[in-house]
């Protein structure tokens, strides 16, 4: 089965840059997930995966609790990069969009509600691939 392959880079594209675009994306990039499983191998694999979802509570409390857009910004960036590396592009870019929002010195709690909903669905996905 072929997968589409979408960027691993930042997109600098302010039209994506609004509520809902991230929905376009699929939850994972299955293509990035399968090339990162075999370069790494399984166990490595699945180490990396349980390392995000562990740091994963803590930085969704920091984007949950951020009083300033500057506080939202180191933790939605950290969780966007490292979303991104693991292929879970839906959450990556719902996160981009947050983080952009708060660069701009706003804190959008619905893209927040959103990212915690996406991340959720992310690690339920991810978790399945094996």
């Amino acid at each position: 089965m072929e997968h589409e392959r979408f960027p691993s880079e930042p997109v600098q594209n302010e039209a994506i840059v609004e509520v809902g675009r991230f929905e376009t994306v699929p939850l994972i990039d299955h293509l990035a997930v399968t090339q990162l499983r075999d370069m790494l191998g399984e166990n490595a694999w699945h180490a990396i995966l349980h390392r995000f979802c562990d740091s994963l509570p803590a930085l969704l409390s920091e984007i949950q609790n951020a009083e300033s857009s500057e506080a939202l910004q180191m933790p939605a960036h950290s969780l966007r990069g490292s979303a991104m590396n693991i292929g879970l592009v839906q959450l990556g870019f719902c996160l981009e969009q947050l983080e952009a929002k708060a660069k701009a010195g706003m804190i959008r709690r619905d893209l927040i509600m959103a990212a915690t909903e996406v991340a959720t669905r992310s690690i339920e996905a991810a978790s399945k691939l094996g």
